[in-house]
């Protein structure tokens, strides 16, 4: 190899380096802007929605998995613990969500499933009671990777979400969330 090959290769990697670089910020960019407008960006849907078929950053409702979410606010307003409501779920053979995803044919995977098959437990049913997504507020940007060359999250700072309120149909009303909340700070 020529000291032109080695100049021409470096010339190369910067001028493809520079162009990566710029078409991450314009991508990051334009979801930066579809955050802050509310449009929905994230790959799966929570537990009691699904996406519009028109428009796939917009949330609707999902009849069967909605009515199971309305169950787990009824069931904490009534005195039942987050363990106890994910005993009852698993007992009536009610899909958790990560196989409820699978049964829909979403190539769905996630790091707080232990075991082959995803049961109810504390941490998902705790997961619905607390997620403002129920209350048609959409919250994202919790997490981001710092530049296009890692793929390694961070988790940022509460300040720094996105959080966009009246985005999508509620399941559960404000009065019922907040007293889900209230309950929950008893709980600890």
């Amino acid at each position: 190899a020529t000291s032109s090959d080695d100049l021409a290769f470096t010339i190369n990697s910067f001028v493809y380096d520079y162009y990566v670089r710029d078409i991450s910020a314009k991508i990051r960019s334009s979801l930066i802007t579809k955050k802050e407008n509310g449009a929905f960006t994230s790959s799966f849907t929570r537990f009691g929605y699904v996406k519009d078929r028109e428009n796939k950053n917009k949330l609707v409702v999902d009849p069967y998995a909605s009515e199971i979410v309305k169950d787990i606010f009824r069931w904490k307003i009534d005195g039942l613990s987050p363990q106890n409501i994910a005993k009852r779920l698993n007992e009536l053979g009610i899909p958790s969500p990560a196989e409820y995803k699978k049964l829909l044919g979403c190539n769905y995977s996630t790091n707080f499933q232990t075991a082959t098959k995803a049961i109810w437990s504390h941490g998902s049913v705790r997961r619905i009671l607390t997620d403002e997504i129920y209350i048609g507020v959409t919250v994202q940007g919790k997490r981001c990777t710092p530049n296009f060359k890692t793929r390694t999250e961070i988790k940022r700072d509460k300040s720094e979400w996105y959080r966009v309120e009246n985005t999508h149909e509620a399941i559960i009303s404000i009065r019922d969330f907040e007293m889900v909340q209230a309950l929950l700070k008893e709980d600890t």
